[in-house]
């Protein structure tokens, strides 16, 4: 199958014109949470909404730095062969700051040529966007209000799905979501209407601010509109029950995001097999980008299961505490973790500074101002 990459990139480079796609880069990855599906049961979804896909590790312009005398520096085991996060650092994200070997670890990367690069999927909120978008598409007049006015809409609503996660889950199986029935359009909804209308009541006198009550009227306006019209184009005619399908779609992005450059991935079979099926198509011939190689066989992806580990333990904090309870927790820190902490935002700071196309979310503006509040908790602490 051919795929041909130069209307996707020309898009990203318009969506994002402060990032640099251009250049040639050299990037190595590894992943974390790979659950493979995401799909909704009976009894609930088959596995935790608050573990973000990430996928992502280290990247370079030019010469291939030497960095084997990390090893050395980290003091393993003789018989480790290949290092992982859990040689370094173990528990949870707030555990892991305790380590010394990550703070060294960290330290010796923000100094080498080495950059920070990842993608992060929030598995609920990707899961939710389409709802969404299908409304926004019956109207004409939204939809030139632009991306941002669109996220907002998707943030406030996935707000209110993790905090009704359990009345979500039976909603999606009920009405068989993402393959909702075209008669049942207008049933699925007013039970998405019904949910936000409670999440305003429970939370009445914490909606301080005027304008979020204004977001969420006008969610349920534009769900009440497209009910009447029984359409909503995104979910429908989908696999039942199924919200992700597989994460195949996040290894192809940088292919033709960063299509100048060299992309090498820690050996996936299922993906390998997969990008097999296409031939990548680029001014019209065929070229090949990328590579997989075993990870025992190149330090980088070794660092990268570091770095993408960590990432995915800190998103899995993000997502299961409030702002308050990140600030307190975060202010609380012994000096050892503060630096180690210190330390990696100066890292992902470093990383964003050379290239903020290295850094690619999809998630809720919620979760993402919760990275922000901690970026600024290390310079003001």
């Amino acid at each position: 199958m051919s795929f041909d990459i130069d209307k996707f990139s020309e898009l990203y480079r318009n969506m994002y014109p402060e990032a640099d796609f251009s250049t040639s880069y050299t990037f190595y990855y590894d992943e974390t949470n790979n659950i493979k599906k995401f799909e909704v049961l009976p009894q609930g979804f088959n596995n935790p909404f608050y573990n973000n896909f990430v996928l992502g590790g280290v990247v370079f312009e030019g010469e291939k730095p030497d960095v084997t005398d990390l090893r050395q520096g980290l003091r393993l085991q003789s018989n480790v062969n290949e290092f992982k996060l859990k040689h370094i650092a173990k528990g949870s994200f707030i555990d892991c700051l305790k380590s010394k070997k990550l703070n060294y670890f960290l330290r010796y990367i923000f100094n080498s040529p080495l950059y920070v690069h990842h993608s992060s999927v929030n598995v609920l909120y990707f899961s939710i966007v389409d709802i969404v978008d299908s409304a926004i598409s019956n109207n004409n007049n939204l939809i030139r209000l632009g991306r941002e006015f669109v996220n907002q809409l998707k943030s406030d609503l996935y707000d209110i799905c993790k905090s009704k996660i359990d009345e979500i889950a039976a909603i999606f199986y009920e009405f068989e979501y993402p393959n909702v029935a075209e008669e049942k359009i207008p049933f699925f909804n007013d039970k998405i209407i019904r949910l936000i209308t409670k999440h305003v009541k429970d939370n009445y006198h914490k909606l301080e601010k005027e304008y979020e009550n204004q977001w969420l009227n006008m969610l349920v306006e534009i769900l009440e509109e497209s009910a009447r019209m029984y359409s909503m184009p995104f979910i429908v005619n989908d696999k039942s029950h199924v919200l992700l399908d597989d994460f195949f779609q996040f290894y192809m992005r940088p292919l033709y995001v960063f299509v100048n450059s060299v992309h090498v991935f820690d050996k996936e079979a299922d993906i390998e097999k997969k990008l097999s099926g296409y031939t990548l198509m680029k001014n019209g011939a065929p070229f090949t980008n990328y590579r997989f190689i075993n990870s025992c066989d190149d330090i980088l992806i070794q660092i990268s299961d570091v770095l993408i580990g960590l990432r995915g333990k800190l998103a899995t904090f993000i997502n299961t505490h409030s702002f308050d309870e990140i600030e307190d927790i975060i202010n609380g820190l012994a000096p050892q973790s503060f630096d180690t902490l210190k330390v990696y935002v100066d890292l992902m700071n470093k990383s964003l500074i050379k290239n903020p196309g290295f850094i690619h979310y999809s998630d809720s503006f919620t979760e993402l101002q919760k990275i922000n509040l901690i970026h600024f908790l290390r310079g003001h602490s």
